[in-house]
């Protein structure tokens, strides 16, 4: 970097922020300024041997683009700038780097050099302003405290107080902001019964946010009422690298809205800012702790949301009368969920107590919808070779869709595993438990392809799968399942494989085996709203009963019945073996490959999710046609 110096000051003349004396510039080498806690706020300080004793007074000195490494040790000291409180005001571009010592200034080593801005609950850790870009790395930001210091989104969100705290660690507007190998731990954006908080560890406007390598820990958005307890998104475009969003709180006393992460990009006809999620852990986050909760791990509002290789397991939505999504809740967005692992995610504890809820709805029963994923009012949404599996919708009262359910969505899903989810653990006979894998309810249109729906648990009706409507209306969107296995969904009364009620549904290619009722059409209400099914081509084992209901039902020509032969359904193998039935008696679908990425069909499409090739077939794939041109062209 070459700095252009114009004419010497007389030595008196005193540096401002930001203005460096010219007798400054050779110490200063490579536009590197250094902190350290033992350092000292001087005119000269910011070199190897002088360093600057506070974060705050090394960003005044510097100059656009220039770089602050800070050494190892715990930086506190609150000041008021741009009218705010916090421990560092940013409102120029900068790189910001922890983890050095004294004794090494060019190999920061974060891990074994601590480097904390600890706010002590006196205000934010850092503010960030509008239209600058910001690297930061190797940093801890602990302790930040928003309580009275606004700055929250000023649209209202379901009618709550306008005025609301946000940013308990980090408060960034309209920027462009990296955040690497750091750790954002134990912040809160409001601490007040009267006031809601966004975004305890982190709160970004617009602009764009790119998260690598962090460690998002034990955040709190609300006291009361909070939206986002580890990151609150506010209708920017964002990317999620490889980071660990662990035991985040959105509201401990209040409703909750995304327990590890909230994004929020305000309603149409703006368009959807875009958040992507590769390879993140979304661990232990709650929506609420002791009330009604939205969204665990995840809330997405009005984006286009892309999440892919992650892990979101044990967290939980809600914990009194109602909780949608103990993984994700994804609203009125556009979704692609890629190779992601949802396990463990409750979406409803329903143990709240009877002083947290009015007098009219004390006698109501709590109510959970999906543990793992809940999508509401999507238009675009495909989930493709995810592992959905132990979810549950609610411990202790009506649960709907323990591993993913559908309400006025339009869904795609393909090689997908939903296993061992429940849709309620309660005992109580007035209780409703539909959906053990999954529940699709009013106005969805849901696809499923090359998908294995086993082991799932529902008390009452739909243990594998739950279509319909539960009112007088009809869903004529229809649900279509092409090979599809669905097996061993168990119910205390009946374990139904599939439930279909006021809908219509097909299925072509499926493996029906080990229920109750495999298929159970619903002839409920009057004639124009009875559940309806056409079957083609399908292989039943050991259902007590295949098909029944009052509704309609056609089971087409090709039924086959015989043991699937699958390979280790114990641990939840549901490949089928080289003697199964399944083998060649599936009709054409289009369908061109199998739940393994496989090409089908071999001769003609098995049915269910595998295909299976002879021992020592060369599994066919088609490779692009790459033409070359000749060197004489």
């Amino acid at each position: 970097m070459v700095w252009m110096v114009a004419e010497p000051r007389p030595p008196a003349a005193q540096a401002m922020p930001g203005n460096r004396l010219a007798s400054e510039q050779d110490d200063l080498d490579s536009g590197i300024i250094r902190v350290a806690t033992t350092g000292t706020d001087t005119e000269e300080c910011g070199t190897e041997g002088d360093p600057c004793g506070t974060v705050q007074y090394a960003v005044d000195k510097a100059l656009p683009g220039d770089e602050i490494r800070v050494a190892a040790g715990t930086y506190t000291g609150m000041d008021n700038l741009g009218d705010l409180r916090q421990i560092v005001y940013l409102d120029k571009s900068l790189t910001i780097r922890g983890g050095f010592t004294t004794a090494n200034w060019t190999a920061p080593d974060p891990s074994a050099n601590p480097t904390t801005l600890d706010a002590e609950r006196e205000g934010r850790v850092m503010v960030i302003s509008p239209d600058i870009t910001v690297h930061l790395e190797g940093l801890h930001f602990v302790g930040g405290d928003a309580t009275g210091l606004g700055g929250g989104p000023t649209t209202a969100l379901g009618g709550e107080p306008p005025i609301k705290d946000a940013g308990g660690g980090l408060y960034i507007l309209t920027a462009t902001v990296t955040i690497s190998n750091s750790t954002i731990f134990s912040n809160t954006a409001s601490a007040s019964p009267e006031r809601p908080g966004c975004g305890g560890g982190l709160y970004a406007r617009a602009g764009s946010v790119t998260l690598t390598h962090n460690t998002i820990v034990s955040n709190t958005a609300g006291s009361w009422y909070g939206f986002g307890g580890g990151i609150y998104l506010d209708h920017g475009d964002a990317t999620l690298l490889q980071n660990d969003i662990v035991s985040n709180t959105a509201s401990f006393w209040g409703d909750g809205y995304g327990g590890g992460l909230y994004l929020y990009g305000r309603t149409p006809p703006d368009p959807f800012p875009s958040a992507s999620l590769l390879d993140n852990k979304l661990r232990g986050n709650y929506g609420s702790r002791t009330a009604d909760g939205w969204g665990g791990g995840i809330q997405a509002s009005y984006y286009r949301i892309e999440l892919m290789d992650n892990l979101v397991q044990y967290n939980t939505a809600g914990t009194a009368k109602e909780g949608k999504g103990g993984g994700l809740y994804i609203f009125f967005s556009d979704a692609l969920l890629e190779d992601n692992v949802i396990r463990y995610n409750i979406a409803n504890l329903g143990m709240g107590t009877p002083e947290q809820r009015s007098d009219e709805e004390e006698d109501e029963m709590p109510e959970g919808m999906s543990g793992g994923v809940h999508f509401c009012t999507c238009g675009d949404v495909r989930l493709e070779n995810n592992a959905i599996y132990g979810n549950i919708a609610c411990l202790s009262g009506n649960g709907y869709g323990g591993g993913v359910s559908f309400c006025k969505t339009t869904a795609t899903l393909d090689s997908n595993k939903i296993i061992s989810n429940t849709a309620t653990l309660s005992t109580t006979g007035e209780v409703k438990g539909w959906g053990g894998g999954v529940w699709t309810g009013d106005n969805a249109s849901v696809s499923f392809s090359n998908d294995l729906i086993a082991g799932n648990h529902a008390k009452t009706q739909g243990a594998g799968l739950w279509f319909g409507v539960e009112n007088e209306a009809y869903n004529d969107r229809g649900i279509r399942l092409q090979h599809v296995t669905i097996s061993d969904n168990t119910g205390p009364y009946l374990g139904h494989g599939v439930y279909v009620t006021h809908a219509i549904a097909f299925l072509t290619n499926t493996i029906m085996a080990n229920h109750s009722i495999g298929i159970y059409v619903s002839g409920v209400g009057s004639p124009e709203y009875r559940g309806a099914a056409t079957l083609e081509a399908t292989l039943w084992y050991a259902n007590d009963v295949n098909a029944t209901g009052g509704g309609t039902i056609k089971l087409g020509i090709h039924n086959y019945n015989g043991d699937p032969a699958f390979v280790d359904p114990g641990n939840w193998d549901y490949h089928i073996g080289p003697d199964s039935p399944a083998i060649d008696r599936g009709v054409q679908t289009g369908v061109r490959t199998d739940m393994d990425g496989e090409r089908r069909p071999w001769l003609a499409p098995d049915l269910g999710a595998d295909e299976v090739w002879p021992p020592g077939a060369a599994v066919r794939a088609y490779l692009p046609l790459i033409l070359r041109q000749s060197s004489g062209e």
